[in-house]
């Protein structure tokens, strides 16, 4: 698994393994974000 963007201390790690997105999840990402902000990023970088 991949932490983006990477976890500063383990307060972050645990954060974002806990908050992943489940397709961020799938793909092999932990962040610590909810699932529509995963999918506001997804679509402002891919239109």
């Amino acid at each position: 698994m991949r932490f983006l963007p990477e976890a500063r201390n383990e307060f972050e790690r645990l954060l974002a393994e806990e908050r992943s997105p489940a397709a961020a999840v799938r793909w092999g990402f932990h962040m610590n974000l909810s699932e529509q902000s995963f999918r506001d990023l997804l679509e402002k970088h891919l239109a």
